[in-house]
């Protein structure tokens, strides 16, 4: 038994399940670990009630935090935090990835296949502002660019469409199949 999460409607509830379950683990000859669990009573709104396991406080989830299956659960439970978390999550992966001694195609990998995914559960998960996901999307295409023009080599003004077209190795879709033909 790894996770369990248990749900009750009433305190009277909850303290007989925790009772219970107690004994089966003693059974089992298994002990419970009061300080790595986390409990989580609303009355009206406001936390109310802390539970004991083998006469240990459980903390309560307004005292430490609890992350389960990728979200985070604490007593805003609000997702406000977890878009700011992310943006800075994204913010220094891109730097992390510009220090590594990778060469620039390989860092232009990095982002679509390596962090791109990491930043995906988070986003998906947690309800995150579109203008959040914006700015980690500006940040990534900052960034692809930016190694781009260190691999091409040029200035701002040189990387216009044509220019950066004309200059590339590879024929542009125009050049292989002009319009008439």
């Amino acid at each position: 038994m790894d996770d369990t999460t248990i749900i009750c409607s009433k305190e009277d509830e909850t303290r007989w399940m925790l009772t219970r379950l107690d004994d089966l683990m003693s059974w089992c000859r298994m002990d419970f670990k009061p300080k790595k669990s986390r409990s989580l009573s609303i009355r009206r709104g406001k936390v109310d009630e802390a539970f004991t396991v083998v006469e240990q406080q459980i903390p309560t989830v307004s005292q430490e935090p609890v992350k389960s299956l990728g979200r985070w659960y604490d007593l805003s439970m609000k997702d406000i935090r977890r878009g700011a978390e992310t943006l800075e999550l994204a913010s220094e992966s891109l730097l992390v990835i510009n220090k590594c001694g990778l060469q620039g195609k390989f860092k232009i990998w990095c982002p679509q296949f390596m962090l791109i995914p990491q930043l995906l559960w988070p986003l998906l998960d947690n309800d995150i502002c579109s203008s959040t996901v914006e700015t980690i999307e500006a940040q990534i295409n900052k960034f692809v660019l930016l190694i781009y023009k260190k691999m091409v080599g040029g200035s701002s003004g040189s990387f216009r469409r044509g220019n950066v077209l004309s200059k590339s190795k590879a024929k542009t879709p125009n050049e292989i199949y002009p319009r008439g033909v």
